[in-house]
């Protein structure tokens, strides 16, 4: 009885086993065949993390290879709450690090127990990123970023343009360029364990991080720091509403420099309105007016219609034709050919387009590039108006050859003036130069492009020379300089107002587009200025003076050479003014014969094959037998330790030094009061080593 009992009860516990171990084994089935899917996806996400890898997005530089746009490295520090086990140590640890009280990021770090994610900091410095790496927090990941730095401020904003929060970016070369700059990020694989611990896998990336291509542009930063700083100057004076203005080599179609005021930081972009960072070269339209003849004037030289010597009656000034009347600014008379460019005759200029038909007036604004886009490598190009012949008006016969009834952008019209100073040539503008890889792969190499020969290369040359007269006695004499010969055509142009759709009476566009050296021209540049309020409003006037102060000033910092045909000696009151030429980069015979020959006298200072310095600066008046100081050195300086000099005249003597010592130059005090002459002279590129003399005077002297 007993052991029947003990039998039984054996049985039980037999029959409650197997069915544990029937269970367990049904579970074990269902775990590893049926389910094996569901908790693989589970250890995946509970062991593995993609842990990112940024590109660092390519650097952009000046022809000069002096840096526009650099990248800033920086960290981002997140956890993963669900693999941090001691809470109190990690905070403890990252509190010390960041300088903030225990429990700061504790609190965070609860906050998010059920995330996989949850920020520390952001933007940390790479020198707390790389402390806290090294203490090896479990659930703390330390990831790399790079936001991007203009070191130019905003000096090329206008060019440069600006990247977004994502790093994607938003205007100008940043944006035309976004691909090729920003190169490819990839995922890193890694595992935790349990207590939070990160181990890579052997292979832990699809594809390798590429950082982007650097960009070389055809821009000098040195001329664009000039040309915005005169156009800014310009608007004050002329209480306008903006500026513009675009150099380019007319040989190559480089574009040396492009700018725009007011512009804006592309540090800290939002600051400032929308309109400050609108590419007015590329996206402003406006009609040319005046400086549209030089096309109407071609076309008739080409087409045998006119020679530059023939009369032509300018009248009382108002001349009636069929629909309209045509007004000059005063009576010219019987005037030739030539002297309708010279002195901008409106009434000129229709008599010869009436020698022209329609549609060869169309073809030859055409073929000069109007109502095309000129394809630049930069973003938001407009490309003008011009109606093809069927489209025309009655009068527009008259208001086209005069540069109305057209429209186009600054950068169009200084395409259209490249024909006539590259002998009839039309060359695409370009920007980026040449685009290379991480590893010091050429990516792209940009070569000029010629378009297409526009005028026969006679016509273009007489065109130039009437151009040079226009400069010299007709209406652009306020870009006339004694140091090198410029040519150039003015341009005046009422704004037409899109609201009431008729021209606006009392707003203008006042315009210049100069050339030169005259004999043998390596820029040419247009000035726009919008909307002047200060009482003058012709091109001739308002924008042709900007122009002669940026070329002048380009040719004293050694940004352009200077004209073997500039003016050096001057008669004034029975006695001869000598102009101190342009010695710089020559070799110090060379510099000694020249100022020799000029009746100066060279002292030689320092030890160098050519002169990097001059004391006076040229241009400056001296008597015969003076001495000009000059300064050896090798020719040329490594841009990234130089530095631009400013320009401190007139300053006190606490702000001039301020701005010295921002830039990182020393210096020598003559004197007191306020900043009477310097040298260097202002804008020159130096080493930042070099000592910069003032010489003070006080106010009351």
């Amino acid at each position: 009885m007993i052991a029947s009992k003990k039998s039984d009860q054996l049985v039980g516990i037999i029959i409650v086993w197997a069915i544990l171990v029937i269970v367990l084994i049904s579970k074990l089935v269902a775990i590893q065949i049926f389910s094996v899917d569901l908790y693989k996806n589970l250890a995946k996400v509970q062991q593995l993390r993609k842990k990112p890898t940024p590109a660092p997005r390519g650097n952009i530089f000046d022809r000069n290879g002096i840096p526009l746009a650099i990248n800033n490295l920086f960290y981002d520090i997140h956890a993963d709450p669900t693999c941090i086990i001691d809470t109190n140590y990690v905070d403890s640890v990252l509190c010390r690090i960041f300088r903030k009280p225990i429990g700061f990021y504790g609190e965070k770090i609860n906050t998010g127990q059920k995330k996989y994610f949850v920020y520390i900091e952001r933007t940390v410095s790479p020198e707390l990123g790389l402390e806290v790496k090294e203490s090896q927090l479990p659930g703390i990941f330390v990831i790399p970023k790079f936001n991007r730095i203009y070191p130019q401020g905003k000096v090329g904003s206008s060019v440069i343009g600006f990247v977004g929060t994502d790093g994607k970016g938003l205007e100008g070369l940043e944006l035309y360029y976004d691909e090729k700059l920003s190169g490819k990020s990839s995922d890193r694989i890694i595992v935790i364990d349990a207590i939070g611990r990160t181990y890579p896998l052997p292979e832990n990336t699809k594809e390798p991080t590429v950082p982007g291509n650097d960009l070389y542009t055809t821009i000098d930063i040195r001329l664009q720091e000039l040309v915005e700083r005169e156009l800014e100057q310009a608007v004050e004076k002329n209480k306008a509403d903006a500026a513009t203005a675009i150099f380019l080599d007319p040989l190559t179609g480089e574009i040396l420099s492009k700018a725009s005021f007011p512009n804006y930081d592309p540090n800290k972009p939002n600051e400032y309105p929308e309109d400050h960072r609108r590419n007015r070269a590329v996206t402003d339209v406006f009609e040319p007016g005046s400086m549209f003849k030089s096309v109407t004037m071609s076309a008739a030289l080409t087409e045998n219609k006119i020679e530059l010597g023939d009369t032509i009656d300018a009248g009382l000034g108002i001349c009636q034709f069929d629909s309209r009347e045509v007004e000059d600014v005063k009576p010219m008379g019987l005037i030739t050919a030539a002297e309708v460019l010279i002195y901008s005759s409106n009434i000129g200029i229709v008599k010869i387009a009436q020698k022209l038909t329609k549609k060869t007036l169309y073809k030859y604004a055409k073929r000069f590039g109007f109502g095309t886009i000129t394809n630049i490598d930069f973003p938001g190009e407009m490309d003008g108006v011009l109606r093809p012949p069927e489209k025309w008006s009655a009068t527009t016969m008259l208001t086209l050859p005069m540069g109305y009834e057209i429209s186009s952008t600054a950068l169009q019209l200084l395409r259209a003036y490249g024909v006539i100073a590259n002998h009839g040539k039309l060359m695409q503008p370009f920007i980026v130069e040449e685009i290379v890889s991480f590893d010091n792969q050429v990516v792209l190499r940009r070569e000029p492009i010629l378009v297409r020969q526009v005028i026969p290369d006679f016509v273009a040359d007489s065109i130039l020379s009437v151009l040079g007269e226009v400069v010299n006695r007709g209406t652009g004499r306020a870009a006339k300089s004694p140091f090198i010969k410029i040519a150039g055509k003015t341009g005046t142009t009422h704004k037409f107002s899109e609201d009431n759709r008729r021209y606006d009476k009392n707003k203008y566009y006042s315009s210049f587009l100069g050339i030169a050296p005259l004999e043998d021209p390596y820029i040419i540049g247009i000035v726009v200025v919008d909307n002047p309020k200060a009482g003058r409003h012709y091109g001739g006037s308002v924008a042709a003076p900007v122009f002669r102060s940026i070329i002048e000033k380009a040719i004293s910092a050694g940004i352009f050479a200077s004209s073997r045909s500039q003016k050096l000696t001057i008669k004034s009151n029975n006695e001869y003014e000598i102009h101190v030429p342009d010695i710089k980069n020559m070799n110090p015979n060379q510099a000694l014969s020249i100022l020799n020959e000029r009746g100066l006298i060279g002292k030689l200072s320092g030890v160098g094959e050519f002169v990097v310095a001059q004391l006076p600066s040229p241009r400056i008046k001296l008597r015969s037998k003076d001495t000009v100081t000059i300064y050896l050195g090798n020719n040329t300086i490594n841009t990234l330790d130089s530095v631009l000099v400013p320009n401190l005249t007139n300053l006190s003597v606490r702000t001039a030094i301020k701005k010295l010592t921002e830039i990182g130059l020393d210096f020598e005090l003559i004197g007191y009061g306020t900043i009477r002459e310097q040298f260097p002279e202002p804008y020159v590129q130096v080493p930042k080593n070099l000592k910069v003399k003032l010489e003070c005077q006080d106010k009351e002297l």
